[in-house]
């Protein structure tokens, strides 16, 4: 540090360079410091979370809600005239728009989005 500070005088930065440069060097020490805490308390949250809040995660809504909602309010669903009359017709529904706006989703995906569909708007029967 001796070093350090024949430095900053020969440079006439004088002892405010030093000490702005000892508190930028502390700030980070003490940012270092909480990160181990932070991913501490991470994860012990994800430790405890519980199994029915990660059960409660839709992938079919979310999927719907963040590609389909744009378009496809509720009335969509429920307007009289509706073209969905079985599952299997809903499925191909979705899975037709899935190719139409290029998504490209899986056979899973397809299958939670219908899903979701029928036990929010259709209740169709199997």
């Amino acid at each position: 540090m001796g070093s350090d500070i024949n430095f900053y005088y020969n440079n006439s930065a004088g002892v405010g360079a030093l000490l702005d440069r000892e508190n930028r060097s502390m700030a980070v020490l003490s940012r270092q410091k909480k990160i181990p805490g932070i991913v501490a308390s991470v994860c012990v949250g994800l430790a405890f979370s519980s199994p029915a809040s990660l059960a409660e995660f839709d992938r079919g809504q979310a999927l719907y809600e963040n590609h389909c909602m744009e378009c496809h309010e509720s009335w969509a669903h429920t307007r009289d005239g509706r073209h969905v009359t079985s599952l299997d017709v809903l499925r191909k529904r979705v899975a037709a728009w899935s190719i139409h706006t290029g998504l490209g989703w899986s056979d899973d995906e397809v299958d939670d989005i219908t899903d979701y569909l029928n036990r929010q708007f259709y209740q169709l029967t199997r």
